[in-house]
């Protein structure tokens, strides 16, 4: 599948679905094993929960000029990757090894993800400024 601007919507809008599915139910329930307060949790699944509904509202509802909106989750899921990382440092003494574990792979996924919208990005924008 060749990722377009548009279709690059629909997989951050799953991946933030999947984010907070892990964060809000699944980690919640194995707080023990990861070591991440509740609260924490709760705050970073609610992020989650709103990247899901703008990134599947971009999807449906943006017909074009992609790279303005698309610019705006590249930028949100780089604070989201600040902001939990702020978090795994204030929690470190708390967090296991299993923590540390998934929060380092969230952010590598996450990077990667911003890494391929920004090439996107760069190629859409180009392409209006161009026509």
């Amino acid at each position: 599948m060749k990722l377009t601007p548009k279709s690059i919507f629909l997989l951050d809008a799953i991946g933030a679905l999947v984010s907070f599915i892990f964060l809000y139910i699944i980690l919640r329930k194995l707080i023990h094993l990861i070591g991440m307060p509740d609260d924490v949790l709760v705050f970073l699944a609610g992020f989650a929960l709103g990247f899901f509904a703008y990134s599947l509202s971009c999807y449906i509802f943006v017909k074009s000029r992609h790279w303005r909106w698309l610019f705006v989750i590249i930028v949100a899921n780089l604070l989201y990757c600040l902001l939990s990382l702020f978090y795994m440092f204030e929690n470190y003494q708390s967090l296991t090894k299993l923590g540390v574990f998934y929060f380092s792979l969230e952010k590598l996924i996450v990077l990667y993800i911003v890494y391929v919208e920004y090439g996107l990005f760069k190629t859409s924008k180009n392409d209006v400024l161009k026509s």
